[in-house]
């Protein structure tokens, strides 16, 4: 059945649509304390989004809800003449008999029919009644929520602004969330009447923060009363009304009474804007709520830490950068020195020696900034990228993504001027400011980590008729996903499975995406379990690893860049020490510089291996096994990996055996400090 056609749904939308015309809708009062949100004490589920909703239009002060059949099984009885109120449910998910080839039923050991669950290509509505304990005899008092002083409150809605990380300023007399600088303005904090009434608006505006692409990905380019702009005002107005009542905030929805006309006409214009507003906030709240948890799990992690443990977090370093400086704050600086070059002229000559097009002096600001490089083939590319400081002595690193090539730059003839002294201060204060930044780094990559297991959560999983997977002709595995532009969504994660950040694919494969500020040095997708004595292939994009999963039923792991092959290869080598490591290159034949090549080859020199290349058939174009695989077909594919693995096990076998004693011995003395550690 279908959304608009559901009797239950049209009602539940007409109610919903007659009480905000009234001015009676629950979203346009003013609450000391928000109505606790509806649930059934049967099943001790929360009611969410559009079932939410509706249950608190219908002005019941008791938030228990069940169906006729539940309450009879508790021995209450719905009193006669009682009306029930609609409730609507969607299955994503079937449970079924899982066949084989032949198209026969799988059986267990036991003979019984093995079952498997598979996600709806069409999801199915239904529909149902239920009570509120108000309308039902026998039901037991109501207990209301434990009071909570409000500075615990207040206590609890400061941890969720600030765990959010969102950039919030006060001043003015307005609140607004700016999207082109992902900022939130407030009031400053006296002017509210209460602290809750600060918190209160405080989190409608971190619903709209949280559509920015790297959150929950709503569009909200319209402009102030457009029907998109009231659209992101009734999504943001119903999650701020469901977070008030599950922090016991005050709601005052005054402020946006404006747009209650707006609301009306989008209503009447699609009934069912109603539930994609009540689902989108209830996704907001689910992702915003999150935070709410971080804060006592932050404080657990730093009291579990040991001082070795913190000192190994610092001695983390920013993504495929070797040259980390830190601070650029006004105290971290070092005294000025007299300079006898010009810093930017020889930086940016630098660059330009490295490939970068320069088409400006570099900014010399500590922080990346990415520019074209010389290419024949694409002259509209941003393959290079630099960051340079210019605290004590200027240095920087340099970047041609497109090569594969990396330099760290040094302004030597400062250097040479500075006495003994200088040089030592200096050297220290780096030191120092590292240390600032490899810690700042870790805790945000932490703080992204955790931002993408939110957003994972409300993200539905990809299935196979995805684009991108049907443009590379393959299926979408376990854990990856879709977001709302139709993209894969790919977590990266540990070698143990550990989620880190992830990475976005639009339908193409023209646009590939790591979560900005979300860690991806060393980090994977892995495809199947490895188990001991498996071989195991690491190589660049999930279709690649996808195709060679398929194709050989190996584990495989996705590295998502050529310069993150050696580390994944490594942490893969380490975490299952007794699989054997083989590396699946591209074969860039048409670039310059073969920089698959050249990578996968020194990763798998890196682990003791040998690094394996697809033979793609003459006058036929394509650098990877996915290319193969499309053109040639799984067969070849998995020729070709036979082929290349026997090879390399035929290759160097000393060599793999050292490497690999060397990892073990590594993890015997880690278990050793480990273990002194807790003593």
């Amino acid at each position: 059945m279908s959304l608009e056609n559901s009797k239950g749904y049209k009602q539940i939308a007409d109610e919903i649509l007659q009480q905000i015309k009234d001015g009676t809708s629950p979203l346009l009062k003013q609450w000391e304390v928000a109505p606790s949100a509806p649930h059934n004490p049967i099943t001790g589920t929360r009611y969410r989004g559009i079932n939410n909703l509706t249950l608190q239009h219908q002005g019941r002060t008791d938030s228990r809800w069940m169906t006729y059949k539940q309450a009879s099984s508790k021995g209450y009885q719905v009193r006669k003449g009682e009306k029930g109120s609609p409730i609507v449910f969607w299955q994503f998910n079937k449970e079924i008999s899982k066949k084989d080839s032949a198209g026969r039923p799988v059986k267990d050991g036991r003979g019984k029919t093995v079952k498997e669950n598979i996600r709806l290509a069409r999801p199915r509505l239904f529909g149902s009644t239920v009570f509120n304990a108000e309308q039902i005899d026998n039901v037991p008092p109501m207990e209301g929520p434990p009071k909570i002083e409000n500075f615990k409150i207040h206590e609890r809605a400061e941890g969720i602004l600030k765990e959010s990380g969102a950039n919030i300023s006060y001043g003015g007399d307005r609140a607004f969330y700016s999207p082109s600088q992902d900022r939130i303005q407030l009031p400053e904090r006296e002017s509210f009447k209460s602290e809750g009434a600060m918190y209160a608006v405080a989190l409608h505006e971190i619903g709209h923060w949280t559509s920015h692409e790297d959150r929950l990905d709503r569009d909200i380019g319209g402009r102030f009363g457009t029907p998109s702009y009231a659209k992101e005002e009734l999504r943001a107005e119903i999650f701020s009304f469901m977070a008030s009542s599950e922090l016991q905030l005050p709601f005052d929805p005054s402020q946006h009474v404006a747009y209650v006309e707006n609301w009306v006409q989008i209503l009447e214009d699609k009934p069912t804007e109603i539930y994609q507003a009540s689902r989108d906030a209830e996704q907001i709240n689910d992702y915003v709520m999150k935070f709410d948890r971080t804060l006592d799990l932050a404080q657990e992690q730093s009291k579990e830490n040991t001082p070795e443990q913190s000192k190994t977090a610092t001695a983390e370093r920013i993504p495929e950068i070797n040259a980390t400086r830190g601070d650029d704050s006004e105290q971290s600086r070092e005294p000025p020195v007299m300079r006898n070059i010009d810093v930017k002229s020889d930086f940016k000559k630098a660059c330009e020696d490295m490939g970068l097009v320069m088409k400006s002096d570099p900014v010399m600001d500590g922080k990346f900034h990415r520019v074209p490089v010389e290419r024949s083939d694409n002259k509209k590319n941003t393959d290079g990228s630099y960051k340079a400081f210019t605290d004590g002595v200027p240095a920087g690193v340099i970047v041609n993504h497109y090569s594969g090539q990396q330099r760290n730059w040094k302004a030597n003839s400062v250097a040479k001027a500075l006495t003994p002294d200088e040089r030592k201060a200096i050297s220290d204060r780096s030191k120092e400011n590292t240390a600032k930044t490899a810690a700042a780094t870790t805790k945000t990559h932490l703080h992204k980590a955790h931002r993408v297991e939110q957003l994972l959560s409300v993200m539905p999983k990809a299935t196979d008729n995805n684009k991108y997977l049907q443009t590379k002709g393959i299926k979408a595995s376990d854990n990856v996903y879709e977001d709302k532009r139709g993209r894969l969504v790919v977590p990266v994660t540990d070698a143990k499975g550990k989620v880190q950040s992830m990475v976005r694919i639009n339908s193409t494969g023209s646009f590939k995406q790591n979560l900005k500020g979300g860690k991806l040095a060393g980090g994977m997708h892995m495809i199947g379990k490895p188990k001991a004595g498996d071989n195991v292939i690491v190589t660049e994009g999930y279709s690649t690893a996808k195709t060679l999963n398929e194709a050989t039923g190996l584990p495989t792991a996705a590295a998502f860049s050529a310069n993150n092959l050696a580390n994944v290869a490594h942490a893969v080598q380490q975490a299952y020490t007794s699989a054997t490591v083989f590396v699946a290159g591209d074969n860039d034949v048409a670039n310059d510089r073969n920089v698959g090549r050249i990578k996968a080859t020194e990763a798998a020199q890196a682990v003791g291996s040998r690094a394996i290349f697809p033979k793609i058939p003459a006058g036929k174009k394509g650098s990877d096994f996915n290319d193969l695989g499309k053109i040639s077909g799984s067969a070849a594919v998995r020729s070709q990996v036979e082929a290349g693995i026997k090879r390399g096990r035929a290759a160097e076998p000393h060599q793999q055996r050292e490497v690999k004693k060397t990892n073990q011995k590594e993890k015997v003395q880690e278990r050793s400090r480990s273990v002194a550690r807790t003593r």
